[in-house]
């Protein structure tokens, strides 16, 4: 479920307990952005505005709106205000497929549930790409309690010194982490396990 989390905006909590390896939630994208590798950047958000148009014009009117309530913090290309272009680099998940990818193209989609997990550099969850069903699966690293929060690594790792991290997320995704790794530092993360590897997609 869908809630407030403080000063990180809004959260996505357990409805339940889960158990390490337990599917969480598997989600069909809002929009899938198919970008030509060889395009220009117009070209490319053209493809987008193309997407969110089609959801009005279907009479998707729900969905269309789902996109345009997930947060921002990506502002290089939108300024302060509001776009698609801006909720796309915050939110968006790559859906790439290497066996089923055509020439030149790369895609990622923006979820509507998946989106509002947020950030912790040891996380309790991992996000994966299925091809097969189209849907973007999101499993338990570690057991998950009744109405805890679920996170997932923006950056992939848990092993980098933690100025790294924090560097990186400030750079690419402008927010400073106070995650518990952040917080008890390199010493305690050494000792931390990677678990992200750890449990089958």
């Amino acid at each position: 479920m869908v809630q407030e989390a403080g000063m990180k905006g809004s959260g996505a909590f357990a409805r339940q307990a889960v158990a390490a390896g337990d599917l969480v939630i598997s989600e069909r994208p809002l929009v899938r952005w198919w970008q030509d590798d060889h395009g220009t950047a117009e070209q490319n958000l053209e493809k987008l505005h193309q997407q969110l148009s089609q959801l009005q014009n279907s009479g998707q009117h729900a969905l269309y709106a789902q996109y345009f309530s997930l947060s921002q913090n990506f502002y290089e290309y939108s300024g302060p205000a509001r776009t698609a272009i801006g909720i796309w680099m915050s939110n968006a998940f790559d859906t790439d497929s290497e066996e089923k990818r055509p020439d030149g193209l790369s895609s990622a989609g923006v979820f509507f549930y998946i989106s509002h997990v947020n950030h912790s550099c040891l996380p309790n969850c991992r996000a994966d790409w299925d091809e097969g069903a189209a849907k973007l699966v999101l499993r338990a690293v570690s057991d998950v309690a009744c109405g805890e929060e679920l996170t997932i690594s923006y950056i992939g790792v848990v092993n980098a010194p933690r100025r790294m991290r924090r560097n990186y997320l400030v750079k690419h995704f402008h927010f400073d982490c106070g995650c518990v790794l952040c917080e008890r530092g390199d010493d305690w993360g050494a000792r931390a396990i990677d678990v992200l590897s750890e449990v089958p997609v």
